[in-house]
């Protein structure tokens, strides 16, 4: 539909992130199963940047409905879902690891302190194009990484760290050693003063 274009065509310009109508149709499919940001951005599979901005758009042209922490589609959007033909998503992933293919309860320590730790990270901001993922997708990377033999005694570098991947590495102790480059002062003075508190030896 063009509508659907036209505000793939508008979040793209906005975001210089490749998008299309089927984008648009994907974010639309995911408001149908959930209202919750993080489920839509999850179950839509596209950039966290450009989901937001067809939200936004969305919004704008009266699409969808935003209420308190909830993304409902309206009247008329839910109108234009089933003009366009656009069904909600069906998940098959595993409910354990949730489509992940790895589980994180050998790192439940670890990832209980990250829980406190990420609550203080400076807000993200659009600048430098962060959008931090939930802290079990951190620790999902975490231990993907562990699984395929990348952490244990090795020496570990993060190129860009808004997710505080390091914070998550050090606090497992599996890495000998966790080095970050990061262009934002914000986060680099955040997680440094982390390492600090808990004695995480991470260098940034």
């Amino acid at each position: 539909m063009e509508i659907l274009e036209q505000i793939a065509k508008e979040a793209e310009a906005n975001t210089q992130v490749p998008a299309y109508g089927r984008s648009v149709e994907k974010v639309i499919a995911a408001i149908m199963s959930s209202s919750n940001f993080w489920r839509i951005v999850d179950l839509s599979d596209e950039p966290l940047p450009l989901v937001a901005e067809i939200l936004k758009l969305l919004n704008k042209r009266g699409l969808v409905a935003f209420e308190g922490t909830q993304i409902l589609l309206t009247e008329a959007g839910a109108e234009l879902a089933m003009k366009a033909g656009i069904e909600p998503f069906a998940s098959h992933r595993c409910p354990t690891c949730k489509g992940r293919s790895v589980v994180i309860d050998d790192l439940k320590s670890a990832y209980e302190k990250f829980l406190k730790i990420q609550e203080k990270r400076p807000p993200a901001i659009h600048q430098y194009d962060q959008g931090y993922v939930t802290p079990e997708n951190t620790f999902a990377r975490v231990a993907l990484a562990d699984d395929r033999g990348d952490l244990r005694g090795k020496k570990v570098i993060v190129l860009g760290d808004d997710d505080l991947m390091s914070i998550a590495l050090a606090l497992t102790g599996l890495p000998a050693k966790v080095t970050i480059l990061e262009i934002e002062e914000r986060l680099v003075n955040f997680i440094k003063e982390v390492s600090e508190e808990y004695n995480l030896n991470i260098d940034a």
